[in-house]
Formats: structure tokens, C-alpha cells, sequence
């Protein structure tokens, strides 16, 4: 009887002890198969995807790199021969704080730092709310909001001269907002936000309250 009783007991602890080690197992393979899962979610998440801040003003948008490219366009420059000093229309290539105000039939002449020297063209297009549009959509002539285009180069004989100039007619354009889009070779690399007011406007007005102007131009 005693030999029945203790071999029963055994058996009843080995039940126990297995019963306690299936568990631990499971739990842990239940642990391991969550990270797996949260793994694999993070692993879905798209890296194609951009999501661009809104055009600011004064300030500009350079487009994010592809892996091995090196950026094409550290800075422009903006100005104008309707309004503002020549203070006011010389400074130097930047991202921020670029005089983006003009009026329509007012020549803007285009300043560039850049490695390039050819190859850079700036569009105008009427403007677009999500800056991406321009990487979603070939730049060219037939894009939706196409005004103008303009070839920019490096003048060889004058590190200070403007790569190039433009204008918008008034008979083919109304004030408003406009996108000026900077391509290398086709792609979008850089893009600012301006404002186009009529013939005029813009003319008497002061060097700061051009400045207000220019930093409030969705005002």
C-alpha cells in the first residue's frame, strides 16, 4: 500500500512539473511571436513616402535627396526692377529671408549657389497647395499651372551676374500666388512660394513695409 501511495505521488509531481514547464514555454513563444508581429508592422511602414512642410514665405523648399545624390542647390536669390532699393534686391543666396513679392510685368532676375553651371532651369507655375505635386508630376510645359520657363547658366565672365530672368505678362496672368520650381537636368530640387501683385502696386511703397509684405504674403 505504502509503495502505491508513493508511486502515485511521484506521478502526480512529474504531472505538475511538466504542466508548470509547457506553460513557461508557451508564454515565451506567445512573447516572441508578438515582437515578431510589431516587427513586421514597423517593417511595413512605407519609406518612399515624403511629406513636405508648406511653403513658407521667404523660404526655400529643397527637395530631399535621393541615397548618393549631393544637393544641387544650396541657395537663390531673388530681385526685382519695379520696387525696393538696391539693398533690398541684393542680397545674397540664401533659403531664407529671399524677397518673393513682385509685380506682373516686373523683370525678376534669378541668383544661384550652386555647384553647376548649366543644366538649371526655374518654372513658374501657379501655385499648388502640397509642394509634392512636383515630385508626383513630370515638370515640363504640360503640367497643371504651367505659366513660364527659364534657362538658368553661369555667366563666365561675371560671378555676380544674374543666371537668368523672367516676367509675368499681365495679359496672360493675374495676381496671385506662384510656385518657382528649381530643376537639374528635369528634377524638381528646390521650390519658393511668391506672390505677384498688379502693375504698380508695389512701386512706392518703403523697404520695410516691402519687408512685411514679403514675410506675410499669404496675409
Amino acid at each position: 500500500m505504502k509503495k502505491t501511495m508513493a508511486f502515485l505521488l511521484a506521478a502526480a509531481l512529474t504531472a505538475a512539473v511538466t504542466a508548470c514547464g509547457g506553460k513557461d514555454s508557451s508564454s515565451e513563444g506567445s512573447g516572441s511571436a508578438k515582437q515578431s508581429s510589431a516587427d513586421a508592422s514597423s517593417s511595413d511602414t512605407s519609406t518612399d513616402e515624403i511629406s513636405l512642410v508648406p511653403l513658407e514665405p521667404g523660404k526655400l523648399l529643397v527637395y530631399p535627396l535621393a541615397p548618393g545624390e549631393s544637393q544641387m542647390l544650396r541657395g537663390i536669390s531673388l530681385s526685382g526692377n519695379r520696387a525696393g532699393s538696391s539693398e533690398f534686391n541684393s542680397k545674397s543666396p540664401s533659403t531664407e529671408d529671399i524677397r518673393c513679392i513682385f509685380e506682373l510685368n516686373e523683370w525678376v532676375d534669378v541668383y544661384l549657389d550652386t555647384d553647376a553651371e548649366s543644366g538649371l532651369k526655374c518654372w513658374t507655375f501657379r501655385h499648388q497647395d502640397e509642394p509634392e505635386f512636383y515630385l508626383d508630376n513630370t515638370v515640363s510645359e504640360d503640367a497643371e499651372g504651367f505659366v513660364q520657363v527659364c534657362e538658368l547658366s553661369k555667366n563666365p565672365d561675371d560671378a555676380n551676374a544674374s543666371w537668368g530672368s523672367f516676367y509675368l505678362s499681365p495679359e496672360d496672368c493675374s495676381p496671385g500666388l506662384y510656385d518657382l520650381v528649381f530643376t537639374s537636368s528635369g528634377k524638381p530640387v528646390a521650390v519658393i512660394l511668391t506672390r505677384f501683385y498688379n502693375e504698380e502696386e508695389l512701386g512706392s511703397r518703403s523697404d520695410e513695409e516691402l519687408t512685411q509684405l514679403n514675410n506675410g504674403i499669404l496675409s
